[in-house]
């Protein structure tokens, strides 16, 4: 019942920072108590056996909580009415062009003192966009704890839903947020690299239903409502559980008011020095390919007129070449289709980022986009053409120093610090107004399933992945993800104070 769910959700929120804290500082800063029993004392806590103890709690919280939901979950689906039929293969909605606003940010997980004033800065930029072009949906890397409770009750007044990583043991992850004209990502759900990871990378993903003014769309997820809503991603378990229960249930006649919409959050891995390059490389390389590929398959299953993946790819078109190369037909780079721009160009700017101490500049960010005709014209279909319609806008947000914040910076071989001009993150934040037609032809629809290949299996078996080895007790291997996680700082000589994907600053 609702105030179960509730409860649940409020557990969720609670294990969440207890496992944050405990994960990252190796103990607790408080103690359970009452209800939830937790027989941990803050010296036992400080010890590897009280630490052992603990985890093994949590994830017997973890497992009791799954299978409560589970319970609550089929209480409701058995006076719930019959599920209604999949989606359609060809996606109900206007029959003229979309025009969707989405943000892409890196928001920087460096520098705890300086989160509050960035995150008000971020926060108010993942609310306002850019004059006329306010986002609809905002994927987010590098959140932590600490910014996650400063940025999310300003997601939540600007009427985002919050989806997250499950697996946030390496102590940042990806988080991806919608809002009207959006409907909540239904099906939200994390799904990790099949080809690997160091760095526990892999997808945040999810399909939401975009309904412009004028139009209804609702979904078994339900709304946003006045302030917003949360998925707690960080219980695993019973994350996952919700998930599972929501996305058996099928959608709501009223979701063919709109028009469906895939959406994904990646962050793809990191720098982690020259004798690795080679290396990191091929794995980004085989990352790229495999988001690309899963997820023309998955738009195709679910039928999304269109499928958006953003995020931080830390590629280095030098090192790594054309990412083109990498992506499956179909997917088209936002900047280049609005003509390579060149003021929006470089979305980590050693030069033109004031906080930075070096000339290094890249397109680490980018907004990739696919539609079934862009994949039928990619297939060679009859009247297939080029972009089959498609067209974006980009533009560079976060670039201003903010008033009164300088960030106090020490030098990485010590010997002092300098004080900079406090920029909101390390990256700018990457807008893009992408435009496609939501109206197409069984013919082509049925060309972009076949233009997906192989990937259609993959998808066909995403659903299976929805629930994550920890709804089953999977803490066993905490600790070699903590060590995979830690990969990033044993880069060319990275210390505190210096992001694990900027690269080694000139002094």
């Amino acid at each position: 019942n609702g105030q179960g769910l509730a409860a649940l959700e409020w557990l969720a929120a609670a294990l969440r920072l207890f496992e944050q804290r405990a994960h990252r500082r190796g103990r607790p800063r408080c103690v359970w108590s009452g209800s939830l029993p937790l027989p941990v004392s803050p010296s036992s806590a400080r010890t590897g056996r009280g630490r052992a103890g603990m985890e093994e709690q949590l994830l017997e919280m973890r497992r009791v909580a799954a299978s409560r939901y589970q319970q609550l979950a089929s209480s409701e689906a058995a006076t719930a009415p019959p599920p209604a039929a999949p989606p359609a293969v060809v996606p109900a909605g206007p029959t003229g062009p979309v025009e969707l606003v989405v943000l892409s940010y890196n928001i920087w997980f460096e520098f705890e003192r300086t989160f509050g004033a960035r995150m008000r800065v971020i926060g108010a930029l993942c609310d306002e966009g850019a004059g006329a072009q306010r986002p609809s949906a905002v994927a987010l890397q590098e959140l932590t704890a600490e910014e996650r409770a400063l940025l999310l009750p300003r997601l939540r007044q600007a009427g985002y839903t919050l989806t997250e990583q499950t697996d946030t043991t390496s102590g940042y992850w990806c988080a991806l947020a919608t809002r009207a004209p959006l409907g909540p990502l239904r099906d939200g759900r994390w799904r990790p690299f099949s080809c690997g990871s160091m760095m526990g990378r892999g997808l945040v993903l999810g399909s939401a239903i975009f309904a412009p003014s004028g139009k209804k769309a609702s979904s078994s997820a339900g709304g946003h409502g006045a302030g917003g809503g949360v998925h707690f991603g960080a219980l695993s378990g019973l994350a996952a559980a919700r998930a599972e229960a929501e996305g058996t249930r099928g959608a709501s006649p009223a979701v063919t008011q709109g028009t469906r919409v895939l959406l994904a959050c990646t962050h793809l891995e990191s720098f982690v020095g020259e004798d690795m390059r080679a290396q990191v490389g091929k794995l980004r390389r085989a990352q790229l390919a495999e988001a690309t590929r899963f997820l023309a398959a998955e738009a195709v299953r679910v039928g999304a007129s269109a499928a958006i993946l953003l995020g931080d790819l830390n590629w280095d078109d030098k090192a790594d070449g054309d990412a083109r190369d990498a992506l499956a037909p179909g997917w088209y780079d936002a900047w280049e289709l609005a003509g390579r721009p060149p003021q929006a160009e470089f979305t980590y700017d050693g030069r033109a980022n004031k906080m930075l101490t070096h000339s290094f500049r890249n397109r680490f960010d980018r907004i990739l986009v696919w539609t079934p005709a862009a994949a039928a014209a990619a297939a060679g279909a009859r009247g297939g053409r080029g972009d089959a319609g498609l067209s974006c806008a980009v533009q560079l947000l976060g670039k201003e120093p903010i008033s009164g914040q300088t960030l106090v910076k020490p030098f990485k071989n010590g010997g002092g610090s300098r004080t900079l001009p406090l920029v909101p993150s390390d990256h700018f934040g990457l807008l893009a107004t992408v435009r496609w037609a939501a109206q197409i032809s069984t013919a082509v629809h049925a060309a972009a399933g076949s233009a997906a290949g192989g990937a259609v299996d993959e998808a066909a078996g995403a659903r299976r992945e929805r629930l994550p080895a920890s709804a089953e007790g999977s803490g066993g291997d905490a600790p070699a993800k903590r060590q995979r996680a830690k990969a990033p700082a044993a880069r060319g000589g990275a210390r505190v104070g210096t992001s694990a994907d900027e690269p080694i600053e000139l002094e």
